[in-house]
């Protein structure tokens, strides 16, 4: 009998706010996007409750029998607290692009791994941010292979200026 995931594992259409502390800030704001009738791609959130062998199980997950065999994965790190009006972990974090289903658990683990890496914690050492109790939540959703892709900042990350807004985009999925 398999394990109940369905409290660590859940779709997009189903994250509430309940669940924002443990999915954290891109799949929390991606789900209500996509709640609120924005063409966000649909796909699964890893819960940062989530154990190692729920990870295990993500491609059993019953979400993926709605989508066709041979479709392919983005897997979006989603950091507990990572994104606020004090700090951003923009590229510092794990995705993988073009991941297949049966690959999915060590996408997965590669991104909450992200959370420990040298670059993550030097970046929170530097903004005084705690060291003891970091997660993880990590979005999977269907690949997509836009024309160009970004990242648009409310507030100049360079400067602060919080009367200008910064878009860096480039070509592709953005891995430029």
């Amino acid at each position: 009998m398999k394990p109940d995931v369905s409290l660590t594992i859940t779709t997009p259409d189903q994250i509430t706010f309940i669940d924002k502390p443990y999915s954290g800030a891109k799949a929390y704001t991606c789900a209500r996007l996509r709640q609120a009738g924005f063409q966000v791609p649909d796909g699964v959130v890893v819960l940062a409750t989530a154990t190692d062998g729920d990870v295990a199980t993500v491609p059993e997950h019953p979400w993926f029998d709605t989508v066709p065999a041979n479709t392919l994965f983005a897997v979006r790190s989603s950091g507990i607290g990572e994104d606020s009006a004090g700090q951003s972990f923009a590229g510092i974090h794990q995705t993988l692009l073009d991941v297949p289903r049966a690959d999915l658990p060590r996408a997965v683990t590669a991104c909450r791994a992200s959370a420990l890496s040298p670059q993550a914690l030097e970046y929170r050492r530097a903004k005084g941010l705690p060291l003891d109790a970091i997660q993880m939540g990590v979005l999977i959703q269907c690949m997509i292979h836009p024309i160009a892709a970004g990242v648009a900042f409310t507030v100049n990350p360079v400067s602060g200026a919080g009367y200008e807004l910064v878009i860096n985009s480039a070509w592709g999925v953005g891995e430029a």
